[in-house]
């Protein structure tokens, strides 16, 4: 009789442990922070096709997020986080210039373009760009301060499933590489308090 006692226990507990990690397993993927004080929450639905977490090769995972205008409607700005490292601890983000960060209309020869996109791949770095009002062409665009090497990081907090489903949460101090007109932020921008919970897709 006790045997059967504990074996229906055993059975009971693994059922509610199948049931709790199913529920994380359904979760939308979300990202919160504020920027320069300001609270920012956004969960991903088919209203922002481009935001999506997903894996880069079987080693990083890559971010990207729209923030819609306050209305609900198109894109306001967006974040990403790219060449993140599948380790459950603190990574450091960098800051990478695109070509067109340094002149609009830069032309790259093929080994100095393939020399930028293989750094690409190898550096954790993140960008953030707001758009031209009514509009969704890139305007101010900000990258981290490569001066300050403790603002910048970020740290997977919990993985399942090799990566399927991650917690983190980031820090990030971004300086403004490029103006515009239809937007007037800072020339620094502060991201604290960032959390992240993601569900990846190949």
């Amino acid at each position: 009789m006790k045997n059967s006692i504990l074996i229906i226990f055993c059975l009971f507990a693994i059922a509610c442990c199948k049931k709790k990690n199913s529920s994380i397993t359904q979760r939308i993927n979300s990202i919160s922070y504020k920027m320069n004080g300001e609270a920012v929450s956004v969960e991903i639905d088919a209203t922002f096709p481009y935001s999506n977490a997903t894996f880069q090769d079987s080693n990083k995972f890559d971010i990207s997020f729209n923030i819609p205008f306050s209305n609900g409607l198109g894109r306001k700005e967006a974040i990403s986080l790219v060449s993140i490292v599948k380790v459950v601890n603190s990574q450091k983000i960098c800051a990478l210039l695109r070509p067109t960060d340094i002149k609009k209309d830069t032309i790259l020869t093929d080994s100095a373009y393939q020399h930028y996109i293989n750094l690409k791949l190898a550096t954790l770095h993140s960008r953030f760009i707001n758009t031209i009002t009514a509009g969704d062409s890139e305007c101010e665009g900000f990258v981290p301060d490569s001066t300050d090497v403790s603002s910048n990081w970020i740290r997977v907090t919990y993985e399942e499933n090799n990566y399927g489903i991650v917690d983190g949460e980031f820090n990030m101090k971004l300086i403004k590489i490029r103006d515009c007109p239809d937007r007037n932020y800072p020339d620094t921008l502060y991201f604290t308090e960032g959390k992240f919970h993601l569900n990846l897709k190949e």
